[in-house]
């Protein structure tokens, strides 16, 4: 049994019905992204998997922090719809969105 699967089961056992799981599953993708959505994410854990990503690469401050806003953003909101990288505050450092600041394959 899988953590999120015993999760449901306590929160089902509490009262919980089903039918709330299955709308936040739909709603989120996922129960565990709803979860993320709600709680956030781990800074620490976050930054260690950008920290692959740049140090892999020789970037600039713009790219750099660019990074940082979506790791700041993860962590704050747990998931990210791609289309945010499109607004402010990652359009304040980067005007035309990130396809003008990192190459399409990354």
């Amino acid at each position: 049994m899988t953590d999120l699967d015993e999760l449901e089961r306590m929160l089902a056992a509490s009262g919980g019905g089903t039918e709330d799981f299955d709308q936040a599953r739909r709603s989120a993708h996922g129960l565990g992204l709803f979860i993320c959505s709600l709680v956030g994410l781990d800074r620490e854990a976050a930054t260690e998997v950008f920290g692959d990503f740049l140090s892999s690469r020789t970037l600039n401050a713009n790219q750099i922090n660019f990074v940082n806003l979506i790791i700041a953003d993860l962590t704050q909101n747990g998931v990210m719809e791609p289309e945010l990288l499109y607004d402010s505050p990652f359009i304040d450092i980067v005007p035309h969105g990130p396809d003008s600041i990192l190459p399409s394959s990354e």
